[in-house]
């Protein structure tokens, strides 16, 4: 999806019509009750895709200079308001891969975060041709190429945003569900991963970055 410009008033995005001009979000072509600070997070996120928007930007793009109000309640209610108009669910399936003849105890985790375009639950989907990951990894660990691990394939893709994989004012707590939520909870149901994995947000943040190869 491209940045609009100002002769870009309508943006199209699947069922859904962004008219910038008019401030309204269409959905096969009938209106969508947004409220304006709604609106003007969802005109944010249009005008920058795929950039961090900070809560300090968005503060002033919807309650500019000293108005006095619960910020972070209300900007908390326009993204559930946009979730709930684009479909998003909150709740999220997360495939887990478990090598066979192993139950996961004292397995190594690895987490499969795939492009900002893809999805996780594609990786595990039946392929016509070639293979999907989880028979990658029972080709390679069958062979004896790499040792038995447990992968798991989370779902972070967004109707308007791809893949989040940060914390973002727009978007939503994505880092947070990952490290805080996601990771623990796959190593307490299959006794798995443990020692290795970032324990806060900034080594998380480095770890992406250099798996990014923004680092030498």
């Amino acid at each position: 999806m491209e940045a609009p410009s100002n002769s870009n008033r309508i943006i199209r995005f699947g069922v859904f019509e962004v008219d910038l001009r008019e401030g309204e979000l269409r959905r096969s072509g009938l209106r969508q009750k947004l409220s304006p600070q709604a609106f003007e997070v969802l005109r944010a996120m249009l005008e920058r895709p795929s950039e961090l928007i900070t809560r300090e930007e968005l503060r002033e793009r919807l309650w500019p200079g000293n108005t006095t109000v619960d910020y972070e309640l209300g900007l908390k209610k326009c993204v559930n308001r946009i979730r709930d108009v684009l479909g998003d669910p909150a709740d999220r399936v997360i495939d887990v891969y478990v090598p066979s003849g192993h139950s996961g105890a004292g397995l190594p985790l690895l987490v499969d975060l795939v492009g900002y375009t893809g999805g996780g639950p594609a990786h595990t989907n039946w392929k016509n041709f070639g293979e999907n990951v989880p028979e990658r990894l029972d080709r390679l660990i069958g062979a004896g190429a790499m040792p038995p691990v447990v992968v798991a394939f989370p779902d972070c893709f967004t109707r308007l945003g791809g893949n989040q994989y940060i914390n973002s004012a727009a978007m939503g707590a994505w880092a947070d569900f990952l490290v805080a939520e996601a990771v623990p909870y796959i190593e307490k149901e299959f006794h798995c991963g443990g020692r290795g994995r970032p324990q806060d947000r900034a080594t998380w943040a480095t770890a992406r970055e250099r798996s990014s190869g923004h680092f030498p």
